[in-house]
């Protein structure tokens, strides 16, 4: 029987909007068992996040989900008993944020306890909405049953003591879903039916005042590998025999997820055509005549942008009317300088990197000193988007949390190996590096006699003593390992809005093809993931061609805020391409 496909409607114009404010909703200790299907045994801090919502036209406060609280009282005894000495929380630092005097609507996502709990006490005036289907599921709760999870506070109709409602819509289409609510009417907030994880689960669409559109997801998926389909939804037996989930309906968890998916691509392409339709954006772009930063400027400028190269001689890359290049040595200025720099930027891009300079260059306190003044200079001059391009010795081992790739003895040699095999990578490493690059060029000469089987005692040799040199004293290694540890400037950070890209490993000139894949926190690898103990002929590449639209993408659109992702794609034809380009006034790459 034929699949009836997946109908839409367009997202609606609106004039619209509301205020979103994101609050710390606790913690708690979870394992990637009951996420990913198939992986380790493996603690993590999952965060719960609450949302206030203002909505200015009427001036009504609405929260949405109520996060952990350290208060045993506000659970019930099943919570107590079977999950607070197992996942310890930790609750939300100060529920002074949740405006409790103004707020007269508390809109939970579902009925879990780390989502609902009775709200009398810190939101007097408030009343509590749940999705439809909950007063059947849950009623009458704790109350009457002791064993039961669900809170008889909200659910016995008989003893409750909380103000509360289901609500009832009126529903409608919405995007990809069939059962949206208007709640304000005037297309700002659309609560929404989201079958799977129990009944009556819900998520939201916002839009705010600046035009952008954010879905609050509620626990419709439990990470973004599952949402990317890196991963299946976990699975796994009870005690009693009986089959567990954290979704308890997997086909319609599997089937909301995938309107999410399609709603994610409706907001990128309103957002999209927002860009379009307004004035360019102003790039700074650091490094601009680099391998990278050539590339990025080339894309920028095909898309309509105005572009600021800053470097010690941003003119060699040549003259455009969208270009102004400004000579500043960022190595050499302080941050007031660089963020004088920066003033008017609406996107700054960091392309720095000191291989021009030569193996003395490549340091890695120089490096991390740059990086930190950029940072700050970026905020003193309150840039509204920073985009760190570091290295992809930050990215994770797939599968392991606590190994980042420069933590893995295999890798080094892995990469160094595969770019002697790509004559593409070779001939880049010799027009980047100058004489650094002859003995990549001897070395490939020798791995190739090897795999051919004309080994020689002397290309034995050169593979040799390249090997040993390279795990022990290569200076590349040192820089590497700067760009790692600059990860630490970002992960936590919330005090600007950053995005961190660390290309795959093989990143080299190439065809630009538009054609890639993007991975979160992690290293891209062919194969087995969970087999790291092989990676020869494994490594991911992507060329500065392609990687300048992802990050030209992540420019304009901005939806990867506070997040560290790679992006990786085929790299199969292995023909040399020059390793920077130049402007013409008609410039395309």
């Amino acid at each position: 029987m034929a699949t009836k496909p997946m109908e839409w409607l367009p997202l609606p114009e609106t004039n619209g909007s509301v205020k979103l404010q994101l609050l710390d909703g606790g913690s708690f200790i979870a394992n990637y068992t009951l996420l990913h299907a198939g992986a380790k045994d493996e603690s993590f801090r999952m965060y719960n996040w609450a949302f206030h919502i203002l909505h200015r036209a009427t001036n009504r406060h609405i929260l949405w989900d109520l996060g952990l609280t350290s208060n045993p009282n506000d659970y019930t005894p099943w919570v107590n008993k079977f999950m607070i000495d197992v996942v310890k929380p930790v609750g939300a630092e100060s529920e002074g944020s949740t405006h409790c005097l103004k707020l007269l609507t508390s809109a939970c996502g579902h009925a879990h306890w780390d989502h609902s709990r009775p709200i009398r006490d810190f939101l007097p005036n408030a009343t509590g909405y749940f999705g439809p289907g909950t007063t059947d599921f849950c009623s009458p709760g704790h109350l009457v049953d002791s064993n039961c999870q669900w809170d008889g506070r909200f659910f016995d109709p008989e003893n409750k003591t909380e103000t509360w409602e289901e609500l009832n819509g009126p529903w409608k289409k919405f995007g990809p879903f069939t059962k949206a609510m208007d709640y304000f009417g005037d297309g700002s907030f659309w609560i929404i039916q989201a079958p799977g994880h129990m009944p009556g689960n819900l998520c939201a669409v916002v839009k705010l005042e600046d035009g952008e559109w954010v879905l609050l997801g509620s626990d419709c998926c439990h990470s973004r590998e599952l949402f990317d389909g890196v991963h299946e939804i976990a699975v796994w037996k009870q005690l009693d025999g009986s089959t567990g989930s954290l979704q308890a309906d997997l086909c319609a968890a599997n089937d909301t997820i995938a309107r999410i998916r399609i709603m994610e691509q409706d907001l990128k392409q309103a957002m999209s055509s927002a860009v379009l339709e307004s004035k360019a954006l102003r790039f700074g772009v650091i490094g601009p005549a680099g391998f990278g930063g050539s590339y990025l400027c080339l894309e920028l400028i095909n898309r309509g942008h105005h572009v600021v190269g800053i470097s010690r001689n941003p003119g060699k890359l040549g003259l455009h009317e969208n270009y102004t290049p400004i000579s500043a040595d960022v190595s050499g200025k302080g941050i007031k300088e660089l963020a004088l720099v920066f003033e008017n930027l609406d996107v700054v891009v960091n392309e720095y990197g000191p291989h021009s300079a030569g193996a003395d260059a490549l340091q890695y306190m120089p490096y991390l000193e740059v990086t930190r003044k950029i940072i700050m200079a970026v905020k003193l001059a309150k840039v509204k988007y920073f985009i760190m391009v570091g290295g992809c010795g930050s990215l994770l081992m797939p599968g392991n949390n606590h190994e980042s790739v420069l933590e893995n003895k295999m890798w080094w040699l892995a990469y160094r190996r595969a770019i002697a095999d790509s004559e593409a990578h070779t001939s880049y490493m010799e027009e980047r590096l100058g004489p650094m690059g002859v003995g990549l060029r001897n070395y490939r000469i020798a791995r190739l006699a090897q795999r051919t089987g004309e080994e020689t005692a002397e290309t034995k040799q050169i593979i040799e003593d390249y090997e040993g040199y390279v795990q022990l004293n290569d200076r590349a290694l040192e820089f590497i390992t700067g760009c790692r540890t600059s990860f630490m400037f970002f992960d936590g950070n919330t005090s600007f809005r950053w995005t961190f890209v660390s290309p795959s490993a093989l990143y080299r000139p190439g065809k630009r093809t538009g054609n890639f894949e993007i991975r979160y926190d992690e290293l891209p690898l062919k194969g087995d993931e969970k087999d790291p103990t092989n990676l020869d002929g494994r490594l991911h590449g992507i060329s500065a061609a392609d990687l300048a639209i992802a990050i030209a993408d992540e420019g304009e659109l901005q939806t990867k805020c506070w997040r560290h992702w790679s992006a990786f794609a085929d790299l199969d034809d292995d023909t040399p391409t020059p390793s920077y380009v130049t402007l013409t006034p008609s410039s395309h790459i």
